[in-house]
């Protein structure tokens, strides 16, 4: 469908690489290998990043500062690799505990075409809580290791936001970064209004 996406707040990405996760600001367990430029993403170009997870234990996350008691959206895009199993966290560095630790599947993301689903989590931050690890891939969840979890991923457009629900994907690269709320106008030339009567419906 076409159509005109319009969002309604400003919205900041708090990861401060959404697509290079080789760079240093995601954290990986010894021996994760990421490697770089392995897929087309869907933005269409081929910088979408393998990441694959090697032994029981290994993990990739990205530090954020937050607020606490505060809820916030981490979606990013991911494509099918070698890994048949997945799990996503959220670890409270501030108070030293586990938020969430759950397993996934793509299909649980939204498929927006060629393999790709946008997938999205919400967390509500804990009392106290200033900084908080976001982990896209991880090989344990709360019960313990699931041996699927090993092998590749392709991943792309991560993104973590204050709010209940994502909104359309803002890349950085370096920095956080802020898209601006949407204003959009029709003159009423351009649609034919009367002044002297007529109705017009906005959905």
């Amino acid at each position: 469908n076409e159509g005109l996406l319009l969002e309604s707040e400003a919205r900041t990405n708090l990861l401060t690489y959404s697509e290079d996760f080789s760079n240093a600001a995601w954290i990986d367990s010894i021996p994760v290998i990421v490697t770089a430029d392995q897929a087309v993403s869907p933005d269409g170009t081929q910088n979408a990043d393998s990441v694959e997870l090697v032994s029981n234990g290994d993990y990739t996350y990205q530090l954020s500062a937050v607020s606490a008691s505060t809820q916030y959206s981490f979606s990013w895009y991911i494509k099918a690799g070698t890994a048949t199993v997945h799990v996503y966290g959220f670890y409270d560095q501030s108070n030293a505990a586990w938020v969430d630790q759950t397993k996934y599947t793509i299909t649980d993301g939204e498929s927006v075409g060629n393999g790709w689903y946008r997938v999205t989590k919400t967390v509500t931050t804990p009392v106290g809580c200033t900084s908080l690890r976001i982990y896209p891939l991880r090989t344990n969840d709360s019960v313990g290791y699931d041996p699927d979890t090993i092998g590749t991923s392709i991943l792309y457009g991560a993104q973590f936001e204050l709010g209940s629900f994502p909104t359309s994907y803002i890349p950085t690269s370096g920095a956080s970064a802020t898209r601006a709320a949407d204003i959009a106008s029709i003159p009423t030339s351009a649609f034919g209004y009367n002044s002297e009567g007529g109705t017009v419906v906005v959905d």
